[in-house]
């Protein structure tokens, strides 16, 4: 085998080794291969490209290398750093160089220094007026504006107190069912009462009379339209009187009195009525009805299911109504006549029915008790019994829930009493200035309470006080 040799791989034959033709021109073929022509020798030393220049090479080792970058970076850095912080440190962050954006003009002052130091004074101003209310109401209290707020609220709380008790004492020597007028202006049996917003008192009875009293008892006007006994009174928001008696009609009465309608369908007597907040008229018959009527008198539906002789009707906010009958029970029906529930733990019929503003219902009874019952149906409490002292004709709610209850006294104990009755079911006072049975009550805004008797008197009774502590 020959040997080759190092750069071109040419074949060199051994000392006794013929050499072929071929052999040979394989040599030749790779010299040719590997070599390169004339020009192309002068293109390559002449390309700017491929080599470069004296100049060009001074200019490139002259080039920053990476270590000097980096070092150049972190001085620059540094600078800046520098430069920063001496621009802050020369800058006063103090509070009467700093201004505000008091967009809601609080303050007088436009720097939040000037700001803190209103917003302070304001303060201390509030707290010193508090302590001097604390020390007007209360001369034993040491209170001062250096109080804390935690300080001043115990004062006020220990005042609370002391008030509500010095009130307690002075109020304890009046006495809140006294009389404060009596009407005598009928000449039968009072059977019906009622007072508006502005303290009108209208009564009616066995006369077969309406009558109109002032706030201070004074007769105003007397409406004889009726041909029986007056049992039920309501009156409007706008002063309209509506009646109903034992004539078997409903009328509509102006404020001055006079006839404006009358309704006539029914088949017995009208024994109570009650309005909504749109004017709709609701009443309850011993026809075992209970009736919706348009404030211009026409009927708009009767319901009658479970009922006997209604002898008392209420409505709350919602439209729901609230019956009581004959027949012992008390049922809530929906503004559209549907029987929502049905209440039957009485066991004489009910005389008195009323709702107070959060729905729970009130019933007075024959049984000689007023039971409380929930928005659903169910009884809360029953009070009476022998602490009644007789039955129970009517009922009513005052805005605070208190509940007035009257009637007439059993033989045993003859008293005619009204009762006044606490939300939880206790007796406050009962009032015994009339003489026979009490019939109709009725309570105003402020408290005072008028009832109606077979006595023929109308009394209005200084019912109760009121202090918010």
């Amino acid at each position: 085998m020959p040997e080759l040799t190092p750069n071109l791989e040419i074949k060199k034959p051994l000392g006794n080794e013929n050499v072929s033709r071929h052999s040979f021109n394989e040599n030749w073929d790779i010299i040719d291969e590997q070599v390169a022509r004339k020009d192309d020798f002068q293109t390559h030393a002449s390309s700017t490209t491929t080599h470069i220049t004296e100049a060009e090479r001074s200019t490139w080792n002259a080039k920053e290398i990476t270590t000097g970058a980096q070092t150049k970076a972190d001085t620059a850095e540094e600078n800046a750093r520098m430069y920063t912080d001496a621009q802050i440190s020369a800058i006063q962050l103090t509070a009467n160089n700093i201004t505000i954006d008091d967009v809601n003009g609080h303050f007088n002052s436009v720097e939040v220094e000037g700001a803190l130091s209103e917003l302070f004074q304001s303060v201390s101003d509030g707290k010193e007026a508090v302590a001097t209310a604390i020390t007007n109401v209360d001369n034993t209290k040491d209170s001062s504006g250096s109080d804390t707020f935690s300080e001043l609220a115990d004062d006020i709380k220990t005042i609370k107190k002391s008030v509500a008790v010095h009130l307690e004492e002075q109020l304890s020597i009046l006495k809140f069912d006294s009389l404060i007028w009596s009407y005598d202006g009928h000449t039968d049996r009072v059977r019906g009462i009622n007072v508006d917003t502005n303290g009108y008192v209208y009564s009616s009875g066995y006369d077969q009379t309406l009558h109109k009293l002032s706030p201070d008892g004074s007769h105003i006007w007397t409406y004889s339209g009726h041909t029986d006994i007056v049992k039920a009174i309501a009156i409007d928001d706008d002063g309209y009187v509506y009646s109903g008696g034992f004539d078997n009609t409903l009328h509509k009465i102006s404020p001055s009195g006079s006839q404006i309608w009358t309704y006539t369908e029914y088949t017995g007597d009208v024994d109570c009525i009650e309005f909504d907040q749109e004017g709709y008229i609701y009443t309850g018959s011993s026809d075992a009805t209970i009736r919706k009527i348009t404030p211009s008198g026409s009927q708009v539906w009767s319901y009658s299911q479970d009922l006997n002789k209604v002898k008392s009707l209420a409505l709350d906010a919602d439209g729901y109504i609230y019956a009581g009958d004959w027949n012992q029970k008390v049922q809530k029906i929906s503004p559209n006549a549907t029987q929502i529930w049905v209440y039957t733990e009485h066991t004489n019929p009910v005389y008195g029915i009323d709702v107070d503003q959060e729905g729970y219902v009130y019933s007075g009874s024959w049984d000689n008790t007023v039971h409380k019952i929930t928005p659903n149906g169910a009884k809360v409490w029953s009070w009476g019994g022998e602490e009644t002292n007789g039955n129970i004709d009517n009922i009513t709610v005052d805005q605070d829930g208190y509940i007035y209850a009257t009637g007439f006294g059993l033989e045993t104990a003859p008293t005619e009493l009204v009762h006044k009755i606490t939300p939880n079911g206790t007796k406050l006072w009962s009032y015994t200035g009339h003489t026979e049975a009490v019939w109709a009550i009725a309570v105003d805004a402020d408290g005072f309470v008028y009832t109606g008797s077979d006595d023929l008197t109308v009394h209005k009774i200084s019912g109760m006080y009121r202090v918010s502590i």
